[in-house]
């Protein structure tokens, strides 16, 4: 599946300021209940989330690594435990058309350190569904690491599908036509044209 242009909107978590209610004054630094409050605050919004939310490993090549932390969406819509993600990692979790596109993402999240991608989310009871997932890369105590954030997309896939379809039904019924029709342009410009149409004109449809 190709890459599609990268958003910065979807990053509350490492964006912006603080998740903190408190300012703190300058040159003071936050006490441990001023921390805790800001972790439990951090926590609760990651773990409440509908969208999946991932940070895992990404090597020095472009390899995707472990799971480094996940948010609870990712084990309720897996059907995996959270310790069973943390051992067997995003490779067994993702199915993609092409195999190859895995280390292909990889190594763009390294070189543009952020992309937005589709993938399909496979569960524990290896049903797949789509997610389009925008990943960031940083760095984090001497690792390189991706914080990514998918979205359900299986409603617009479905419409999309269906458009398509009508599309394909339209057109049978185009070509199924016995007189002659064809779209046209404002400026005269003939778009398309059914069988008939080019049987009569000698023509061919390209």
């Amino acid at each position: 599946m190709a890459l599609i242009a990268p958003s910065s909107d979807r990053y509350p978590v490492t964006q912006g300021t603080p998740l903190t209610s408190k300012k703190t004054n300058p040159g003071t630094e936050p006490n441990d209940s001023e921390l805790a409050r800001a972790y439990h605050r951090l926590k609760e919004l990651f773990d409440t989330s509908r969208d999946l939310i991932m940070v895992h490993e990404l090597g020095p090549d472009g390899t995707v690594g472990n799971f480094l932390d996940l948010s609870e969406s990712v084990c309720r819509v897996l059907g995996y435990s959270r310790d069973e993600l943390l051992e067997i990692g995003p490779a067994r979790v993702t199915a993609f058309d092409d195999p190859s596109e895995v280390s292909r993402i990889g190594r763009a999240m390294l070189e543009q350190r952020e992309v937005r991608f589709e993938v399909g989310a496979l569960t524990k009871q290896r049903e797949i569904i789509p997610y389009e997932v925008d990943a960031k890369v940083f760095e984090r105590e001497g690792e390189t690491v991706a914080f990514c954030i998918g979205r359900d997309i299986s409603d617009r896939k479905a419409a999309e599908a269906e458009l398509q379809r009508s599309e394909l039904a339209l057109h049978a019924f185009f070509d199924a036509l016995n007189e002659v029709a064809f779209i046209m342009e404002v400026d005269g410009t003939v778009v398309t044209s059914n069988a008939t149409t080019a049987e009569r004109l000698g023509m061919t449809l390209e």
